[in-house]
């Protein structure tokens, strides 16, 4: 799977476009929309359902002007748990996912807008 482009409010994966939020799961499976309790807070009851046994890595595509946070907790989790995660503005987070090869084990979770 391929993010073909982002822009603010808009994202095209493999021809597809949205304008809702989301997440993709290693690499296959888009949930949208992803809506967050707090908006723009990403809490790890947020990404819970999403998280499992092979999440490896987690990249927090945190919108175009880097407004959405990420939640102390929920870095404290990741932490403990030993998977990686990296913050980004949307646009540098798009490249990283493209340029990620083997996505398995990945959870890539994006705030389109602000």
């Amino acid at each position: 799977m391929q993010i073909d482009q982002y822009r603010f409010g808009n994202i095209t994966i493999n021809g597809d476009e949205y304008t809702d939020d989301l997440i993709i799961i290693d690499g296959e499976k888009i949930i949208v929309p992803w809506i967050r309790e707090k908006g723009h807070l990403c809490q790890k009851k947020d990404i819970d359902n999403y998280l499992n046994e092979s999440t490896k890595k987690v990249v927090f595509a945190r919108g175009y002007f880097w407004i959405m946070k990420i939640d102390d907790e929920l870095k404290k989790y990741l932490s403990e748990n030993n998977i990686e995660f990296v913050e980004l503005n949307s646009k540098r987070a798009v490249d990283l996912f493209n340029s990620i090869e083997d996505k398995k084990g990945l959870l890539f979770c994006i705030h389109l807008t602000c």
